[in-house]
């Protein structure tokens, strides 16, 4: 445990996952930030990610933050479940159906649980990044 420290430079991991088709984990262990890129052939079908591999704790928050960046023509229509069996709660502005459909303008979102994702996971929409 530290408290009252001080970090004077400090930086997050990243990892990207291009050329996403089917379903897969959106996983915590996979980094602070992650991105993912649908494949020209995800154009039009919906992909599910289960979100997992939050740690279980009662005393601290796992988040992590990805990116999604869709293919020119049909949007992607993407859904979350929980590996954990927990309900998503989401924020007030998430969409009721969330379509990816930029590959340079990435729309956000930050997941996060307190509980190992078994009771309650969070997903905060951010929005989508236009330069």
């Amino acid at each position: 445990l530290l408290t009252d420290g001080t970090l004077n430079s400090s930086t997050e991991s990243f990892t990207a996952i291009g050329g996403v088709l089917t379903s897969q984990e959106l996983s915590f262990t996979n980094g602070m930030y992650q991105s993912i890129r649908f494949a020209e052939e995800a154009a039009g079908s919906t992909v599910s990610f289960t979100l997992s591999n939050f740690p279980s704790t009662g005393d601290r928050v796992a988040k992590f933050r990805v990116q999604f960046f869709g293919v020119d023509g049909e949007p992607v229509t993407v859904t979350f479940g929980s590996l954990g069996g927990a309900t998503i709660y989401k924020s007030p502005n998430f969409p009721g159906t969330l379509l990816i459909d930029s590959p340079t303008q990435p729309t956000i979102i930050d997941f996060w649980s307190y509980d190992g994702g078994n009771s309650y996971v969070f997903a905060e929409y951010i929005g989508r990044f236009a330069p």
